[in-house]
């Protein structure tokens, strides 16, 4: 085949397949190329066409200009799509490091307004080198006043302060918060309900308190015979060879778990956490001990005085007559006599006075109670036997002692076995005195703003919602803890115990000065310790909670004296 010579670039052109085409100045026939200005294209034929010489030949599509542009474009977008690549690949690495990486700044909104109110609180016109507590809390201090009802104020009491608003809200929107229902949160609700309503209180006046002390106690020997709570043995089994102390303290432990003697409880072994004991405590009187020991000194002689004087009014309301009256003397003599046997709190010491001693083996310890039969007495709702290898653990052990030894006094005179009975109805009394008629709590809050060196707040609500987050505490507390407890505070108080129980045991192996049994001795103390962070795990779990408050039957929005015995019958149980 003849070769010609293209009259754009005077390259040669071959058919390709006479084997001429042997080098890059000849361009095959078919291959795409680009036309000279003097070439034009057919559109049907698709030929070249010389308008010249007036011939056709078959079409030249690419130059050899285009191909090598071609294998260039090709190479630079194959880099430029591994470069994409890398980068992709790195930004992707960079993303999930940053997403699981632990933040080194919380910026929450929780975080901010925190650090915004510490910041609130310092004051950073005072060196913290000169003066630390003035830098850190003078700012908290001139923005929050002592309000009314209170002798101090703190961010704990604003804290309580803010949970009492929380527990009025519930109470009085209770549709809001009852998902899932809950029968303990309508006992609360009931109770509550019943504590605002003065009028019905005031109406039944002393009636209900009356009938209590008749159907507990047998009736009170101050109290005239014509007196719906007067005994009507006539005071017989006050007499030495009738009395029985023991009845008479089982009324007061069944109520309130303490009696002039001792508390009753359960609790840990100080000696061994892994067993459970019976706990013996320090009973309750009226009032501080130190008022008590220190009753002719400022500033303890006036809230006495007051005591006293409180004592005398309202048992005269109550219908004892002015004759009967010296018997409360007598009350506060033998209060103070207990005060006097309880143990300073700064001299507590859990190792020096603690006795663990078995049931059988505590009548030899304290005689004065049949101690089997009481706490028998005490858990047989629960249907536990206490068999007499029962451990009973004493807390201060030689005061317990001394406490005995005065009641054995008491005991041996019908003086001193009155005196018993009525420190007995006094102490029901001055438990159950803030849900008498307003004509009571009037001379409490007398007695209240002597003992506290302040004026109460009058408000009803804070003293009805006291009470009630007294009794119910778990189910207000579940519901607080629901709206307001950040679950992964919890957790971050949790892991840092974790890494603190970690740190210690690391720490074992660089001492020398311990054993090596020692050593693992430490190591299983630390396995066992036990954290309570915040609430306790099962605070959700309504069953638990219904059967806390299984013994409470029913509650009434009409009787809120009864209420009250009724909640706080079995706390200790």
């Amino acid at each position: 085949m003849t070769d010609r010579v293209t009259s754009s670039t005077g390259k040669m052109l071959s058919s390709g397949k006479d084997g001429n085409c042997i080098n890059d100045d000849c361009i095959p026939f078919n291959e795409v190329s680009g036309s000279g200005n003097q070439d034009s294209i057919d559109p049907v034929l698709g030929d070249c066409l010389d308008k010249g010489n007036n011939r056709r030949f078959p079409r030249v599509w690419i130059t050899l200009q285009s191909r090598r542009s071609q294998k260039l474009w090709i190479r630079a977008l194959s880099v430029i799509v591994i470069v994409l690549f890398i980068l992709l690949t790195i930004f992707m690495c960079l993303w999930v490091g940053q997403k699981n990486a632990r933040p080194t700044v919380c910026v929450d909104i929780s975080c901010i307004q925190t650090a915004a109110n510490i910041l609130g609180n310092l004051d950073t016109s005072v060196s913290p080198c000169d003066e630390f507590y003035q830098f850190a809390c003078n700012g908290w201090i001139r923005k929050n006043r002592i309000p009314t009802g209170h002798n101090t104020w703190s961010i704990l009491r604003q804290v309580a302060k803010d949970v009492d608003y929380y527990a009025k809200d519930l109470l009085d929107n209770i549709s809001k918060f009852e998902n899932p229902p809950s029968r303990a949160l309508k006992l609360a609700q009931t109770f509550y309900n019943s504590c605002l309503d003065e009028g019905t209180i005031n109406a039944r006046g002393f009636g209900p308190l009356y009938e209590n002390l008749k159907s507990l106690f047998g009736g009170w020997a101050l109290l005239p015979p014509e007196s719906l709570a007067a005994r009507s043995d006539r005071g017989t089994a006050l007499a030495v060879e009738n009395f029985n102390l023991t009845t008479l303290f089982l009324t007061s432990f069944r109520l309130f778990g303490t009696s002039p003697l001792c508390r009753i409880g359960v609790g840990n072994d100080q000696r061994n956490s892994s067993r459970f004991v019976i706990d013996i405590m320090e009973g309750s009187v009226g009032v501080q001990k130190e008022h008590y020991i220190n009753e002719t000194v400022f500033p303890h002689k006036k809230p006495i005085t007051a005591y006293r004087n409180f004592m005398k009014n309202y048992t005269r309301m109550l219908g004892v007559p002015e004759a009967n009256l010296s018997a409360m003397d007598d009350v506060y003599t033998f209060e103070k006599e207990i005060a006097l046997r309880t143990e300073e709190r700064g001299d507590r010491d859990p190792e020096r006075n603690y006795e663990l001693i078995s049931l059988a083996d505590l009548p030899k310890f304290c005689s004065v109670l049949d101690w089997k039969w009481l706490i028998n007495e005490l858990y047989k709702p629960l249907d536990y036997p206490i068999s007499d290898d029962q451990w009973i653990a004493i807390n201060d052990r030689e005061f317990f002692r001394s406490r005995c030894k005065l009641i054995e006094e008491y005991l041996k005179t019908e003086r001193g076995i009155r005196t018993l009975h009525n420190t007995v109805i006094w102490y029901f009394l001055w438990q159950t005195v803030s849900r008498m008629p307003v004509v009571v709590g009037r001379a409490l809050e007398e007695w209240k703003e002597v003992e506290l060196g302040y004026k109460l707040d009058g408000s009803r609500w804070q003293v009805c919602i006291s009470d009630v987050t007294e009794q119910f505490s778990m189910v207000i507390g579940r519901l607080f803890v629901h709206d307001r407890f950040d679950e992964r505070s919890k957790e971050s108080v949790t892991e840092m115990i974790d890494e603190i129980k970690l740190a210690f045991k690391e720490n074992f192996n660089s001492v020398s000065w311990m054993k090596e049994e020692d050593k693992l001795k430490a190591l299983e103390k630390v396995d066992k310790m036990r954290a309570s962070t915040g609430y306790p795990p099962n605070i959700f779990d309504l069953d638990e909670e219904n059967r806390l408050y299984a013994h409470i039957k029913s509650l009434d929005e009409k009787t809120y004296f009864e209420n009250g015995l009724h909640c706080s019958e079995s706390p200790m149980l």
